[in-house]
């Protein structure tokens, strides 16, 4: 038994027993001491005691928390926590095996090592800037020395994540420097000795995003990252390297007050400590020791003096209330220095229908706790430093925006605070990897209609942004969020899903890795695997402003079962969730639900559904419905029999290539992609399905098609962004030329046929128009495009995609 050695190694890290610490091995250093709570050491031990077996959660549970009635998420934050530690700067995975529904196998090979370095001993060990439990970043701790007993107090501790770890000060106290151990005694006689040695251990950081998800492809190959105008980790200054985690605010999770039969105190205190740990995932969120708020339980609250005390400027107090078997859980934010209430909801438990659990209101609570205190944070900010912010104001007027209704003028507000946040600190891994995702939500890669060029450059930008950010901070919420986000926009399915599975594993609250799993699920044609991940991010994350993506995800899974009644509840959910996103999105959602309604044989509201559908998005045809890819044939025949219901509700198969709108055929490009087309083009020939094919037939031409990925027709030539709007003058055009000169070896008079998606899709034409001005002489602009070409029943192949 582990019980029995002195000291066990394992990889790089060394276990002593006697004084339940763990330390690592530094090369020719003394081994440097790693902060870890009492849980998390009991945890590790019952994993290396089974080492190399699987261990069942229950089992866990039971030797950690005998005999008390826990949270199962308890266990759950204490394996991330973990594997905070030990997985950094470890190569090949975690070292904690995750078998899911079943446990966890600790796979590091574990031997007893009884010597010190020469001339060492475990009390000589040194404090490194480490991980703590349940934390993502954590501050500096130095080594303390016996002089420090008669400091001032240090500021209020951050929040330890083991709900039930009080940090005992008669007890051996991992975490904690080994000249304090020697005068517990004198810590366990004062309370502000134990407010010092709690504020000992690391801050307890971690994050969140709130970006707009939605199913997206592959767009452009992986490339190797352009740091050009992105400055490298290795020149940073010395004196800014070190990951600061100096913008979090700062907040008190008081005692909840309980009242009803039924209520005792621990279902109130577990309310405060599930609401402490989640309120404390979130990135610029401090949460103050639940142990120096119990002080004041019972007691008459003056929150002023509570933000003065602790140094908070925030505190979240809270009540739970029985009544007719319904649990009544009501929560407030209140301002410490005004003692104004910023916000207050009430939430219930048990009412029927309603299967939320204690768990799921506590993170409710917290979501809308950091929501609100970043608002009010932004405005203090621009209140107290309206012209010369911080990098602290502007990160939280960044996190602030992400409150704000999905959309473009939402997105660049938060692209230029990010900016500005990381000219101010060019060393903050939040900043890094938030303006890595803001880049990414600027790109109109939803989907293969839209035109980017900038999308291969982003993506290298993007790469060297987080890889800066993981240099400073690798398993911090937004740096791991942001990696998996660009992953799965970038490579797509294969690639994302071991990175959400890992992101999911050390941030178990996090939204976008359960729906980064059920989409490659629903792609592979498991629509009934898919459903349980759509709605584990729901749960998560109840709040999130495009909440809706998650019920319109889940639409179609039921719409590929065949469960239609169900399908269409779905989607008028999306319908209900966020009123302000584009009308076609809703046109989207009435035409799903006009699919669904059609199948069931409900063809009277199936038109009417197809109506509105239209009414919302006046270009659309089945054949431009759901372009996204799929990678099963499975998925496929779904995707094909949903198609069939649009059919038949009344929505037109594909756009006519022959259809005149009466539009005038201007020279000018369009940055309106989706409408109708002229029938005409300047400088070129409009050309019709069987007049493109005597010409393939008979010229051979150089065929260019806008779209990344597909079927269209053989042989095409994938150029994406190059059908984009602007001028004939703007940065794209040179790019382009090089590129033309290089297919057509020169030769001006070279036939080209451009291709965009249909009559109603504007990216052939502006490439024609491109062309033109680039002096080429024979450009065919084939109007119709990939609809009309499918439509005519004609042979397709893969597009050919190159870069330009």
């Amino acid at each position: 038994m582990l019980a029995e050695a002195i000291t066990w190694r394992f990889d790089d890290f060394l276990l002593d027993m006697r004084t339940r610490a763990l330390f690592r091995l530094n090369g020719e250093h003394a081994p440097a001491l790693v902060p870890l709570g009492s849980r998390a050491f009991d945890v590790l031990s019952v994993l290396m005691d089974h080492r190399g077996a699987l261990v069942s959660r229950q089992e866990i549970m039971d030797a950690v928390w005998p005999n008390i009635a826990v949270e199962d998420n308890n266990l759950t934050v204490q394996i991330a926590a973990l594997r905070h530690v030990l997985d950094a700067g470890r190569a090949n995975g975690s070292c904690i095996q995750t078998t899911p529904g079943r446990g966890y196998r600790f796979l590091p090979d574990v031997t007893p090592s009884d010597q010190w370095p020469p001339g060492r001993t475990s009390d000589d060990a040194e404090v490194i800037d480490t991980t703590t439990v349940g934390g993502a970043n954590a501050e500096t701790t130095e080594s303390a020395r016996p002089e420090m007993a008669n400091t001032p107090a240090a500021p209020p501790p951050s929040i330890e994540s083991d709900k039930e770890d009080r940090l005992s000060a008669t007890a051996g106290i991992a975490g904690v420097p080994a000249q304090w151990r020697r005068y517990r005694g004198k810590i366990a006689a004062s309370a502000v000795c134990l407010i010092l040695l709690i504020a000992s251990l690391a801050w307890f950081a971690a994050g969140t995003s709130w970006l707009r998800s939605a199913p997206v492809v592959a767009s452009a190959p992986p490339t190797l990252p352009d740091t050009s105008t992105i400055m490298p980790a290795t020149s940073i200054p010395k004196d800014i390297a070190a990951p600061v985690d100096h913008w979090r605010v700062p907040i008190a999770v008081l005692p909840f007050t309980r009242s009803g039969d039924g209520v005792n105190e621990q279902t109130a205190d577990g309310v405060a400590d599930s609401l402490a740990i989640d309120l404390s995932q979130f990135p610029g969120i401090r949460v103050i020791a639940r142990q120096a708020t119990l002080i004041r339980k019972d007691r008459p609250i003056d929150i002023k003096r509570i933000g003065q005390d602790l140094g908070v400027r925030y505190a979240v107090d809270g009540s739970v209330r029985a009544s007719e078997g319904i649990l009544h859980v009501s929560a407030q934010l209140l301002s410490t220095k005004t003692g104004e209430e910023v916000w207050a909801e009430r939430f219930d438990i048990g009412r029927q229908g309603d299967s939320r659990s204690m768990e799921d209101v506590a993170r409710q609570i917290a979501f809308m706790a950091a929501f609100r205190a970043f608002d009010a944070e932004s405005a203090r900010t621009l209140q107290e430093r309206p012209d010369n912010p911080t990098a602290s104001d502007v990160l939280a007027r960044a996190t602030s925006a992400y409150n704000l209704p999905p959309g473009p003028d939402r997105d660049a507000k938060i692209l230029a605070l990010y900016e500005r946040a990381v000219a101010l600190d060019p060393a903050s891994p939040e900043a890094l990897a938030g303006l890595a995702e803001a880049l990414l939500a600027r790109l109109p890669i939803w989907n293969i209609f839209n035109e980017d060029p900038r999308a291969p450059s982003t993506f290298r930008k993007m790469d060297a942004l987080i890889t800066r950010a993981e240099t400073l901070s690798p398993i911090s919420r937004r740096v791991m969020l942001a990696r998996q986000q660009l992953i799965g926009r970038q490579a797509g399915c294969p690639a994302v899903i071991p990175v959400a599975q890992r992101t999911m594993e050390m941030h178990p609250t996090l939204a976008s890795p359960h729906m980064w799993q059920g989409i490659c699920l629903l792609f592979d044609g498991k629509p009934a695997e898919a459903i349980p991940k759509f709605n584990d991010a729901i749960r998560v994350h109840p709040r999130n402003p495009s909440v809706d993506s998650f019920h319109r995800l889940i639409g179609y899974a039921l719409l590929f079962q065949n469960r239609y009644d169900e399908a269409v509840a779905a989607f008028q959910a999306a319908l209900g969730s966020n009123p302000n996103v584009a009308a076609t999105f809703h046109g989207n959602d009435y035409a799903a639900i006009a699919a669904a309604q059609a199948l069931a044989g409900d063809l009277a509201s199936a038109r009417q559904s197809a109506a509105e559908a239209v009414r919302l998005w006046p270009t659309i045809t089945v054949r431009a419905y759901y372009p996204f890819k799929v990678t099963s044939s499975a998925a496929a025949a779904q995707v094909a029999r949903m198609r069939d219901g649009l059919r038949l509700a009344g929505i037109r198969d594909h756009a006519d290539e022959d259809a005149d709108p009466g539009l005038p055929a201007t020279d000018a490009l369009s940055d309106v992609y989706d409408a109708p087309t002229p029938i005409g083009v300047p400088g070129a020939r409009t050309i019709r399905t069987p007049d493109l094919v005597a010409l393939l037939e008979q010229r051979k031409p150089l065929v260019l098609d806008m779209n990344p990925w597909g079927a269209t027709i053989p042989g095409a030539i994938g150029l994406w962004g190059t059908g984009i709007g602007g001028s004939l003058s703007d940065e794209y055009q040179e790019p382009l030329g090089r590129k033309m000169a290089h297919l057509t070896g020169g030769n001006h008079a070279a036939p080209i046929v451009t291709v965009g998606w249909n009559a109603e899709r504007h990216q052939g034409r502006n490439l024609a128009l491109r062309l033109a001005a680039l002096g080429y002489t024979e450009i065919y602009w084939y109007r119709g495009g990939r609809e009309a070409w499918m439509a005519a029943n004609l042979p397709v192949a893969e597009v050919t995609l190159q870069d330009w």
